[in-house]
């Protein structure tokens, strides 16, 4: 749900006013009516820290909820609970942002972009690693992503070579937007036997631009709410 439709939820489930509300949350009347009008699309530290004690929640939870229903239906929902994990820790998200190179007619989808705040010009891509494959497949072969029949794709004789080659056309795709403040890649793997095999993979065979760091992180898998 959005910001403004948690605040209403939250309202009606109190039957109380907006005046009561907030006061009993900690946040000024202003900044509730602002946030319930959507004038304020993003919550900011100290609100998420009120609501996280109000409600009792880990304010990443609280994160989620919120962000749910900006996000396209394919996202991938542990990156998503990664990507609220990384706000609480002080990072900027810019969700499904579509780049562009200088020369470039189309634009490149990522399922995130993410900057620590004061940090000045140093950007994250983050993707998920069935994000990374499915991209693979619809780009690449205009298929639909299907990781049964790897094998049948030209010059692919095992799944090493499928890894390595999905990694290095994601890592590609970076590399054409030729953008200097991309600083990091982060490919986000389930924590699980054959994803932890295949991270491990991804950073032997990548072949990373200059100034480009890669890193494949492990995340724990949770079911879809």
């Amino acid at each position: 749900m959005s910001i403004q439709t948690y605040i209403l939820k939250m309202k009606n489930n109190k039957n109380i006013s907006f005046t009561a509300l907030a006061k009993e949350i900690g946040i000024t009347y202003t900044n509730l009516i602002k946030l319930k009008d959507g004038d304020i699309a993003f919550p900011s530290d100290k609100v998420l820290e009120a609501l996280s004690k109000y409600e009792q929640r880990e304010k990443q939870e609280i994160l989620l909820d919120i962000l749910l229903d900006d996000v396209s239906p394919e996202f991938d929902l542990n990156t998503l609970r990664y990507l609220c994990k990384m706000s609480c820790e002080g990072y900027v998200l810019n969700l499904e942002p579509e780049l562009k190179g200088e020369m470039d007619m189309k634009a490149t989808p990522f399922e995130a972009l993410i900057v620590k705040k004061r940090f000045g010009k140093r950007y994250t891509l983050v993707d998920s690693w069935n994000t990374a494959k499915r991209r693979y497949w619809e780009e690449k072969f205009h298929l639909e992503y299907n990781d049964d029949l790897f094998m049948d794709l030209p010059g692919i004789c095992n799944e090493h070579e499928y890894v390595k080659e999905v990694i290095n056309y994601s890592i590609q795709r970076i590399a054409l937007l030729n953008n200097p403040t991309i600083k990091k890649y982060q490919v986000l793997f389930l924590d699980n036997t054959k994803e932890a095999w295949q991270q491990g993979n991804a950073l032997r065979y990548a072949v990373k631009p200059k100034g480009l760091r890669l890193e494949c992180i492990l995340v724990e898998p949770k079911k879809d709410k």
